[in-house]
C-alpha cells in the first residue's frame, strides 16, 4: 500500500518544511495550468494546429510526415484534423511527463526540478498543443531504449537509424539534441562497430540534406491547402505554415539574432544599446548558468536518504548539461528564438541520458580532455557559489525564462515566486 508522506523524512527543519510547502502549491499551479490548458484545447481551431497540417500533397517537404500520417488519418475517419491530433499530443505530453516522474521515483531524487518551466513544466507555458516537442522528445528516449536494449550491433544500427529519420522528418531541429549524443554513445561502445555508427551518420545527414533541400515555395503551399479543402469538401482556412516551409538558413539566422540580441527601435539609441548589451550578451548567459546551476545541484543537495547517487553521477549530469548545450549552440543564437522550447529540449534530453544510460557508459563516451576541462569549470562554479541547500532552493525560486524574448519583468511572472506571488495577490483582490 502507497502512504502518502506530506514531509520526506529528510525535510525535517521548519525552513525545509516551508519551502516544500511551496514546491508543494507550485506544483499544484502548474496542475491548474494543465487543466486550464486542456479546456483551452477543446476550443482550438484547426487552423491553430498548423505544425500538423504541413504533408507530402505538394510534394516531399521538410516537416510534412507528421502531417500527412493526419492528413491519412483525416480521409480514413472524415474526421477534423484536431480531432487526431489534440489527443495524441496530450498523450505523447502526459506520457513524457508519467516517464520522468517514474524514473525520479525509480532514483529516489529529488522531484523539486520536475515543475520547473525549465523542466516539465515548460509544457505548460508554450503553445501545447499545437507543437509536437513531446512527441520528438519521446521518439529521442525511444533511441535510447533502443541503444540499451538490443545487443546485436547490425538491428541496433537499422532501429535508432528509422527512429532518427523519423523524427528527423517530424522536425530538422531534433537532429541538434538527438544525433550528436547519439553518434557519442554508439561510438564508444563496444557493442557498435564502427561501420555500423558511420552507416547511422551517413543516413542522418543525407536525410539532413534532403530536408534543408525541400524547404517548399508558394505552389507547395497551395497544394497543401487544397488537400486539406478535399478533406473538409470546402475551400479550407488558410493555414499559417508558409514560413515553417519556405525559410532560408541566412534569412532565418538574421531574424532570430535580432529577435534574441536586438532591441526595440521605439527606445531612444543609448538606452536601446545598453539594453542589446544587457539583454544579449549579460542577462541570457547569467540565465543559461543560473539553470545549470539549477540542473546540475538540485538532485544531490536534496539527496534523499535512500538516493544511491554518488560523485560519478554528479560528473555525468555536468557533462551531459554541457555537451547538450553545445549540440544546441545553434539553436540558442542563429536557428530558434523560441528559449522556452531549446531549454526543454537542453535540460530534458539530458536528464533522460542521465537517467536512461548507466553511470559507466555515460562516462566512458566522453573523451578524458573534456571531462577534466567540464569538471575544472563546475568546480570553478561551485568555488564561486556554493551549492548549499539555502542557496539552491533561492535558485529554485527564481529561476525563470520567457517564451521568446526575454524580459525580467514578464520571466519573474513566470518564476516560482512570482506565480506565489501572483496567487496571493488574487486570493487578497
Amino acid at each position: 500500500m502507497i502512504r502518502f508522506r506530506l514531509f520526506p523524512e529528510e525535510v525535517t527543519s521548519t525552513k525545509a518544511k516551508a519551502f516544500h510547502l511551496v514546491m508543494l502549491l507550485f506544483t499544484l499551479l502548474v496542475i491548474k495550468d494543465v487543466a486550464m490548458k486542456l479546456v483551452d484545447s477543446l476550443h482550438y481551431h484547426t487552423r491553430d494546429l498548423s505544425a500538423f497540417l504541413i504533408n507530402y500533397q505538394g510534394g516531399f517537404v521538410r516537416r510534412g510526415l507528421g502531417g500527412e500520417i493526419v492528413y491519412r488519418l483525416s480521409a480514413l475517419f472524415s474526421c477534423d484534423p484536431k480531432v487526431i491530433i489534440i489527443p495524441f499530443n496530450t498523450a505523447c505530453t502526459f506520457l513524457l511527463v508519467a516517464l520522468f516522474v517514474y524514473w525520479f521515483r525509480k532514483r529516489h531524487l529529488c522531484w523539486y526540478v520536475l515543475p520547473l518551466e525549465i523542466f516539465l513544466g515548460c509544457a505548460w507555458f508554450i503553445q501545447w498543443p499545437a507543437i509536437m516537442d513531446s512527441t520528438l522528445m519521446l521518439l529521442f528516449i525511444l533511441m535510447l531504449y533502443l541503444f540499451n536494449s538490443l545487443h546485436r550491433n547490425a538491428l541496433r544500427i537499422v532501429c535508432i537509424t528509422i527512429v532518427m529519420l523519423f523524427t528527423l522528418n517530424l522536425h530538422e531541429a531534433s537532429v541538434y539534441f538527438c544525433f550528436p549524443v547519439m553518434f557519442l554513445l554508439l561510438w564508444n561502445d563496444n557493442k557498435t562497430t564502427k561501420t555500423g555508427v558511420l552507416f547511422f551518420s551517413l543516413f542522418t545527414a543525407t536525410m539532413l540534406v534532403l530536408i534543408s533541400k525541400f524547404h517548399g515555395d508558394q505552389s507547395t503551399v497551395d497544394a497543401i491547402h487544397a488537400s486539406w479543402g478535399d478533406v473538409f469538401n470546402e475551400e479550407p482556412t488558410r493555414f499559417d505554415f508558409a514560413e515553417s516551409l519556405s525559410w532560408s538558413f541566412f534569412d532565418t539566422a538574421q531574424m532570430h539574432i535580432h529577435r534574441n540580441f536586438g532591441s526595440p527601435t521605439y527606445l531612444p539609441s543609448a538606452i536601446s544599446f545598453l539594453q542589446l548589451y544587457l539583454k544579449g550578451f549579460y542577462i541570457r548567459p547569467f540565465v543559461l548558468l543560473l539553470i545549470y546551476y539549477v540542473m546540475t545541484n538540485t538532485v544531490f543537495v536534496f539527496r534523499r536518504n535512500d538516493s544511491s547517487l554518488n560523485l560519478q553521477d554528479r560528473k555525468n549530469i555536468c557533462y551531459l548539461m554541457t555537451f547538450q548545450f553545445l549540440s544546441l549552440i545553434l539553436m540558442f543564437t542563429i536557428l530558434s528564438c523560441d528559449w522556452v522550447r531549446v531549454v526543454c529540449y537542453w535540460t530534458l534530453s539530458s536528464y533522460a541520458i542521465f537517467l536512461m544510460v548507466d553511470r559507466k557508459t555515460i562516462d566512458g563516451a566522453f573523451p578524458e580532455w573534456y571531462k577534466r576541462l567540464v569538471w575544472r569549470l563546475d568546480r570553478w562554479l561551485i568555488r564561486l557559489v556554493s551549492p548549499k541547500k539555502g542557496v539552491v532552493a533561492v535558485c529554485l525560486l527564481v529561476v525563470c525564462i520567457t517564451p521568446i524574448h526575454f524580459r525580467p519583468t514578464i520571466a519573474f511572472d513566470y518564476s516560482v515566486v512570482g506565480r506565489i506571488m501572483e496567487m496571493i495577490c488574487h486570493f487578497l483582490s
